[in-house]
């Protein structure tokens, strides 16, 4: 047990996990729906594509240098070598068992610590890339101030993390205060944590609700502004998501019903195995023999979820489900687009399907 603790700074609004206990070893990967959540090591692959049009604009064509802080399974690597093949790249990661693809590139020199245990080189990288790291950092400010400092007079940084917004989503089932994370973010208490650290904003992707995303270049570095209002609405904001998550946890039996119900009839697919597929076996009993799980990113990752196999997509040119169940949040429209041109006909959200039992 590490004593996670949920705090608020009541003077800027940052919230933080604090831990009695720190660790940094890894851990066997794990979908739960809880705080448990993680190793997985999948999250940048799934972002990749959604910041495509933004590193084609800030990442510099010809000769450059980047720093990948988190590199994980290469996915910004594999970008570069395709879109940028004359870029140089230093590759922060820790985690010897994920690094396989890139370590014998001779473009990429891996860098097999944690940041936090580095002295970067000054001025040294044209683009910083960290994306979805800050969230893990033993000091967040500390992170974004190494990058900067890293960054060459017109280098660019792209920072994206998760979106605490995300806990004000009413049909909530899964712990957004895993413990693979030990900083939240609000966009008020970051944009003012970028200018007090000498980071000015000059671009980002509109806001999906999930995700904070940001395009940064070098500036003079200010205070930190306080603003009690904000952490007074972060503050209730995450009480009023335990109650949200309790509550809809105590409801998922009827959805789990639901699809039992729809199983005994007819062949139904579920695509997603991830957080809620987890929430609705753990919290709903939902039986999971007879269903067609389906999740790409990880298929190839993990083999089996709660006795289901996980397949990739291509398994429906054989399998024809007559109902898929989605299972996901932000890429729910998108699944549903590509399930479609399986010629799946009937398709069912899990937002949709949870809000008839609320």
């Amino acid at each position: 047990m590490r004593g996670a603790k949920v705090l608020v700074c009541e003077d800027c609004g940052l919230v933080q996990t604090a831990y009695n206990a720190v660790e940094h070893e890894r851990h066997a990967p794990s979908i739960s729906s809880g705080a448990g959540w993680g190793n997985i090591r999948h999250g940048k692959g799934l972002r990749l594509d959604a910041n495509a049009g933004l590193l084609n604009t800030y990442m510099p064509s010809g000769a450059s240098k980047a720093l990948d802080i988190g590199a994980n399974r290469g996915d910004f690597i594999k970008w570069l070598n395709v879109n940028r093949p004359d870029a140089l790249i230093d590759a922060i990661e820790p985690d010897y068992s994920i690094i396989s693809s890139y370590t014998s590139n001779p473009s990429v020199t891996h860098i097999g610590s944690r940041i936090e245990d580095l002295e970067l080189a000054a001025v040294s990288y044209d683009f910083v890339f960290c994306l979805h790291t800050l969230e893990h950092a033993a000091s967040a400010s500390g992170m974004l101030t190494q990058a900067r400092e890293s960054m060459r007079p017109n280098g660019r940084l792209l920072v994206e993390v998760p979106d605490l917004n995300v806990i004000n989503d009413k049909l909530v089932v899964e712990d957004f205060f895993i413990d693979k994370h030990s900083f939240h973010f609000d966009d008020s208490t970051l944009r003012r944590g970028f200018a007090a650290i000498g980071l000015r904003i000059i671009d980002q992707l509109p806001t999906d609700g999930r995700n904070l995303n940001y395009v940064l270049e070098r500036t003079d570095p200010g205070e930190m502004l306080s603003s009690r209002v904000v952490a007074q609405t972060n503050i209730k904001n995450i009480a009023r998501y335990v109650s949200s998550l309790n509550s809809n946890r105590a409801r998922l039996s009827q959805v789990a019903e639901r699809i039992t119900m729809l199983a005994s009839r007819q062949k139904v697919g579920i695509w997603g195995a991830s957080r809620i597929f987890d929430a609705l076996v753990r919290y709903g009993q939902m039986r999971t023999d007879d269903l067609v799980v389906i999740d790409d990113y990880l298929s190839g990752k993990v083999e089996e979820m709660h006795g289901a196999v996980i397949n990739s997509s291509s398994i429906l040119r054989i399998e024809k489900p007559q109902v898929l169940v989605v299972l996901a949040k932000g890429s729910a429209r998108q699944i549903e687009k590509l399930a479609r041109s399986f010629g799946i006909k009937n398709v069912v959200l899990f937002d949709d399907l949870f809000a008839q039992v609320i």
